[in-house]
């Protein structure tokens, strides 16, 4: 089985460095090569056409998500946003996911201490989301959706129903004949039973 080819994309050496290093000690997976910006992204994707990518947010000359629209729309690819989950990230997470990617990846913290402690984890989660992703289905931003028509409902006809009412009228012996009602005026009676069960 051929190994998931991934592009890294990050500002910063140190994480570039730090990433291919996970990615090259994977029986899976294999660096297809790095990039410093969201411009470089766009222009090695079109030529490495990697399986997947690991994307910055925040970087010069074009942030990640300018540069993930741009391959979505361009060489749609499985892509994997990089985050620090500061509050300004996390907004630029959300819109990563409107954009196309699939998953992100925590960064770890900023202290040498905290990167040491995290880098266990982070290896597993990069190597999983990595498999994973290569697997996913991603549709180009330029397809038309499509949308599903669904068949208008028939207004339900209204059903008159009749209804059976009795008539009756009174009047006292000796009283006022009524006046103002003929016979031929009233439905005549059904006079034949209904039949019987199991006649």
């Amino acid at each position: 089985m051929s190994k998931i080819r991934t592009l890294i994309v990050d500002d910063s050496a140190f994480m570039r460095q730090l990433i291919s290093k996970i990615i090259s000690s994977s029986r899976n997976a294999e660096v297809a090569g790095v990039a410093r910006n969201g411009e470089e992204a766009i222009e090695k994707t079109m030529i490495l056409q990697p399986d997947v990518i690991i994307l910055d947010v925040i970087m010069p000359k074009m942030d990640g998500i300018t540069a993930l629209k741009e391959i979505m729309k361009r060489k749609p690819t499985p892509t994997l946003i990089l985050s620090s989950l500061s509050r300004k990230d996390v907004q630029s997470v959300l819109h990563a996911f409107e954009s196309g990617a699939v998953d992100f990846l925590q960064k770890p913290g900023s202290t040498r201490a905290d990167q040491q402690a995290s880098l266990p984890m982070l290896q597993q989660e990069i190597l999983t989301k990595v498999e994973l992703a290569a697997g996913a289905k991603i549709r180009s931003l330029l397809e038309p959706k499509v949308e599903i028509l669904r068949p208008t409902p028939s207004p339900t006809p209204v059903i008159e129903k009749s209804s059976d009412r009795i008539i009756v009228i009174g009047a006292s012996t000796g009283g006022p004949p009524p006046r103002g009602i003929r016979p031929d005026w009233l439905p005549k009676p059904n006079c034949n039973p209904p039949p019987r069960s199991g006649d």
